[in-house]
């Protein structure tokens, strides 16, 4: 009997053939369309679960078939760009937290633990002064790169006034690999009118390397050592900003407004963090952007007349016998003001995209008038 059931078995799997003499191509092809069928009904029960719960649709531009951009949960909060007090040289580069500073032929590096004379430095050295450095006369005017960390010398809240007019300007040039160099008006003026003379200085703050970069040289120098620096590709994020901020400060058209009120720190941490548009490194800088200058045909302004945003942690005395308070922590968040090409960086990382008018609600929400 057994035999019998293995003979009818035999016979019956010699009529099974395959369709087609390779069946993996066919197999693969149903298994792509199933695929696609269960993402088109994902797709179709998130967008009916979506409407159920009231969610927006928002339809955000372009020609043809509108995309749809769906409300959903944000993404997790960025994390501040690690920064480590210790500079590397390596192959003949100084690397500090994502910069990189190529040392040109004949220039050397070196460090300074206190505050030294200028003269006392070499020519053609790049130092890293935490302390800076004494004026200490011209010195024959020498070649000479600074690194030191006060990068805000001039972004500190302190030196703000709520209702102030004052011409700071926030301008930004965008790095290879993305980091930032943020300078004020009065830095513009001077890149312009040194690589003119026959001796130039100027200083800028590189404020995700948490460092300023202070140079005195001959054009013709400047021109070949500015344009070498570049950064450590930086990860593509939104908007770094901290917890705790108890002042807001915003200066828009030369004008500063301020809040403490909770309120209105709530919002403006709110609008910040719910910027998710990030700007892609090969986006920056704009069609259109400004060269410095033409020796610098490098360097162009990704961003001119940016509003300063300010989020503050202030450090309250631990005596009560005085009111004085410090800055414990500042971020400052530089505010695209462009009708186009308006982005925004923080301090602390992060770059998106700015929906128009986004400055001037900041500044209305803030305190000021519309």
């Amino acid at each position: 009997m057994t035999e019998r059931i293995r003979a009818l078995l035999d016979e019956a799997a010699e009529e099974i053939r395959p369709l087609a003499a390779d069946p993996a191509p066919g197999i693969v092809r149903r298994a792509v369309a199933r695929r696609r069928r269960v993402i088109a009904a994902t797709a179709v029960v998130a967008t009916v679960a979506a409407l159920a719960a009231g969610t927006v649709l928002r339809v955000v531009g372009g020609t043809g078939p509108a995309p749809r951009e769906v409300a959903a949960s944000p993404s997790p909060l960025p994390s501040p760009l690690p920064r480590v007090l210790e500079p590397e040289v390596v192959d003949g580069e100084v690397r500090f937290n994502g910069l990189i500073l190529p040392l040109a032929p004949g220039w050397k590096y070196r460090e300074v633990e206190t505050a030294v004379d200028y003269c006392v430095i070499e020519p053609k050295t790049v130092v890293l002064a935490m302390n800076g450095l004494g004026p200490g006369g011209d010195c024959n005017a020498h070649a000479q790169l600074q690194l030191s960390d006060d990068w805000q010398r001039y972004y500190r809240v302190h030196m703000f006034q709520a209702g102030r007019r004052f011409s700071l300007g926030l301008n930004e040039i965008v790095l290879p690999g993305g980091q930032p160099l943020w300078l004020d008006d009065n830095e513009v003026h001077n890149i312009v009118r040194g690589m003119q003379s026959s001796f130039t200085a100027g200083s800028l703050a590189a404020p995700w390397a948490a460092a300023r970069l202070s140079y005195e040289m001959s054009p013709a120098e400047a021109a070949a050592v500015l344009q070498s620096i570049r950064g450590v590709p930086a990860p593509v994020t939104r908007l770094v900003v901290p917890d705790g901020v108890s002042d807001v400060y915003l200066n828009l058209d030369g004008e500063t407004v301020h809040s403490t009120d909770p309120a209105v720190l709530k919002q403006v941490i709110e609008r910040l963090r719910g910027l998710e548009r990030m700007v892609q490194p090969a986006e920056l800088p704009c069609a259109g952007a400004k060269v410095i200058s033409p020796r610098l045909p490098d360097w162009l302004l990704a961003a001119k007349d940016m509003a300063q945003l300010d989020l503050v942690i202030m450090n309250p005395s631990p005596s009560p016998a005085t009111t004085k308070i410090s800055v414990l922590h500042q971020v400052t968040v530089g505010i695209g003001t462009a009708a186009e090409c308006s982005f925004a960086t923080s301090s602390d990382g992060g770059r998106v995209w700015l929906p128009a008018g986004f400055a001037a609600e900041l500044h209305e929400l803030i305190g000021g008038k519309p």
